[in-house]
């Protein structure tokens, strides 16, 4: 008699904790550790911003833009406040800055760029009544995520999750001083 009893069927609830380890595992690689590392990208990239704002507001505020002139000059405040800005954050670095100076006629509203890092030629004649001149800072860098990885044949080199990302920010700001503009 006790062959011919059909055998219990073996309950699956237990089941979910043996493959809960796997299973987190997963999700951990898959969804919170890239979240984790784009946030990071987003974070640091908002700092950097805010560093640049800041590079273009203090050189809004100097008195002249050649470096060497003995007074606040825009091309040695500039790039200072930004790296000030960012030391005491990792994963980013600054790469390049360029200071340009534009001018905007009122009359047509249609700005016009100096060259990059260049104070305005000594013919130009500063006039406040008819121009406003701004100051643009432009900052290329790098932004890192939190968790890096090596590409391989399985995980690709994906600026932003797994390698950093090359970013410009530029941030422009009205000249206080425009007299200190031209060389």
């Amino acid at each position: 008699m006790p062959f011919s009893e059909k055998r219990k069927k073996r309950s699956e609830r237990g089941s979910f904790i043996a493959e809960n380890a796997a299973i987190t595992v997963a999700i951990w690689i898959g969804f919170v550790i890239p979240f984790i590392n784009l946030s990071t990208v987003g974070l640091r990239y908002s700092i950097l911003m805010r560093a640049v704002h800041d590079g273009a507001h203090t050189a809004s505020g100097c008195t002249s833009f050649s470096s060497g002139s003995g007074t606040r000059a825009v091309m040695d405040y500039a790039p200072q406040q930004v790296l000030t800005s960012l030391a005491q954050t990792p994963g980013v670095n600054v790469l390049s800055d360029n200071v340009t100076i534009i001018t905007t006629p009122f009359a047509t509203n249609v700005p016009v760029l100096n060259t990059a890092n260049k104070p305005l030629p000594s013919t130009v004649t500063i006039d406040t009544t008819a121009n406003v001149y701004t100051i643009q800072l432009t900052v290329n860098a790098t932004v890192a995520p939190l968790m890096q990885a090596a590409a391989s044949g399985i995980i690709p080199a994906i600026p932003g999750l797994t390698s950093p990302m090359n970013v410009t920010v530029g941030s422009q700001e009205i000249s206080e001083n425009p007299s200190g503009l031209v060389n």
